[in-house]
């Protein structure tokens, strides 16, 4: 019984690093005001092309997880219709990438 569940212990253990290095990298940045640079809240950031994007908090800031590696367009859009393109690289191993946008 006790072999029985050790390998199930060692499976579970197993099964969780393997997804965990299937999962993506995460975006995170600042959407802020050109001319105040202060932080624009519930500005839109979306992955094109994709369905992945984010809003920004009361700061500005956004956070898009589990984004696969590769090279992105983020498309920011604000409620006042204003729009910005930035274009990010998310490379495999590489938890984090940041990015910071005025619109």
């Amino acid at each position: 019984m006790r072999r029985i569940l050790l390998f199930i212990s060692w499976a579970l253990l197993l099964a969780a690093a393997a997804s965990a290095q299937q999962m993506g990298g995460t975006i995170k940045g600042r959407t802020t005001d050109a001319e105040t640079q202060e932080g624009l809240i519930g500005a839109n950031v979306v992955i094109h092309g994709t369905t992945l994007g984010a809003s920004s908090d009361a700061d500005g800031n956004f956070i898009v997880l589990n984004v696969p590696p590769g090279s992105y367009v983020l498309r920011f859009r604000t409620r006042f219709d204003q729009r910005e393109m930035l274009e990010v690289q998310v490379r495999p191993n590489n938890v984090e990438c940041s990015c910071n946008c005025s619109v």
